[in-house]
């Protein structure tokens, strides 16, 4: 995990479709915040 420094679990990272990691979350991502964060993701 230090690599990508994951210090707490979960971590979940967005990539964008360049394979870029465009945020990163530490700890439980709500449904509705994970939605959201995936719209916007998509429409970049």
């Amino acid at each position: 995990g230090l690599d990508y420094k994951v210090f707490s679990l979960p971590t979940t990272f967005f990539v964008n479709k360049d394979g870029i990691i465009v945020e990163q979350v530490r700890g439980v991502l709500p449904p509705d915040q994970l939605e959201e964060k995936f719209k916007k993701l998509i429409e970049s």
